[in-house]
């Protein structure tokens, strides 16, 4: 059986006061700002994402908070390899209705950290980072 754990921080990089329970995907609401939260805990915005998986795919499943939401656009996310460029990848995923599914897909090298950094331009920009460890 895989584990993949998350740790969800804020802006300060403190831990956020709920966590989520562990597995894959995370199930997360974005707001029109393009800030995302665990649906139930909308005052703890997420800034950083870190997870932990013995898996090489791990997925976050994305939907707006109301239906006016505009839908969150690649592009002007502008997501970015952190640190510099990595082996890992990315697949964005649009579905019906603003449903977004993000999956991301590491080496198998333990011990290593992949990231992505998204949200460079409001206010249809996803705004996350995203940490994955093996």
């Amino acid at each position: 059986m895989s584990t993949v754990t998350w740790v969800l921080k804020d802006v300060s990089g403190n831990n956020l006061a709920y966590q989520p329970p562990s597995g894959s995907p995370l199930v997360l609401k974005y707001k029109s700002s393009g800030r995302t939260y665990v649906s139930g805990y909308s005052s703890q915005e997420i800034a950083v994402c870190e997870c932990t998986a013995d898996v090489s795919t791990v997925s976050i499943d994305i939907t707006p908070d109301s239906t006016t939401n505009p839908p969150l656009d690649e592009d002007e996310s502008n997501p970015t390899q952190d640190p510099g460029t990595h082996d890992g990848r990315y697949l964005w995923q649009d579905y019906s209705l603003n449903h977004l599914v993000l999956s991301f897909t590491v080496p198998e090298t333990t011990g290593t950290v992949w990231g992505w950094n998204f949200g460079n331009l409001p206010p249809v920009a996803l705004k996350i980072k995203i940490k994955v460890k093996r």
